[in-house]
């Protein structure tokens, strides 16, 4: 039998598994996925742009629509919003919603001052939206460490933190929650970041 191509690491905390792994956001077996959007909510780049190729065009004109309902220009940092997957499913059944957020710029002064706030925000706002909607197994992205230049480890931290604290304040939350890393060394960083935070 091969070995994984990564390792894991779990903890179950007031009965919701939450994990890190290093694979491909879109093809988690979760309800729903986060979309680490930008604030013109139309897709982009990274994330972002991949999750709104493999959607559709459906994607963007829930997007559109969710804009011009709200009268919003752009969406607020760190606010979350709630759309269906479309064309995600055809090769994820599993995911039926995407959750978009946007994450802090740090190349913005005003936004670099503020970024463990906002970037917890982030984080948090998509799980109370989650819950809202009885959403129960979630897989995220590394919000904001992109293009959006928010410092690796500084933002592992962040997301971790903010997502132990959620859970240890709501119990049965969710069955499952996990931070997807796309590549092995952000993956390795990421489990210094857990080691730090639960041994």
């Amino acid at each position: 039998m091969n070995a994984p191509l990564y390792i894991q690491k779990r903890v179950c905390l007031n009965g919701t598994v939450f994990r890190i792994l290093q694979g491909d956001l879109l093809k988690q077996k979760v309800e729903a996925i986060v979309n680490a959007a930008n604030p013109l909510f139309m897709g982009g780049g990274g994330v972002d742009g991949r999750i709104h190729q493999v959607a559709g065009p459906e994607l963007a004109v829930a997007c559109k629509a969710y804009r011009e309902k709200h009268h919003l220009e752009t969406i607020p940092i760190a606010d979350a919003v709630l759309t269906h997957s479309y064309s995600i499913q055809e090769t994820a059944p599993t995911i039926k919603y995407v959750i978009h957020t946007v994450g802090p710029d740090c190349r913005v002064q005003s936004q670099r001052d503020e970024k463990e706030d906002l970037l917890a925000a982030a984080y948090v706002n998509t799980l109370t939206l989650a819950k809202e909607h009885k959403i129960k197994s979630i897989a995220f992205p590394a919000i904001s460490t992109g293009a959006y230049s928010y410092p690796l480890w500084e933002a592992q931290q962040v997301a971790i933190q903010a997502i132990k604290e959620f859970l240890e304040s709501h119990s049965e939350a969710f069955d499952e929650l996990i931070l997807v890393y796309y590549t092995e060394a952000d993956f390795q960083n990421a489990l210094r970041v857990w080691d730090e935070i639960f041994d």
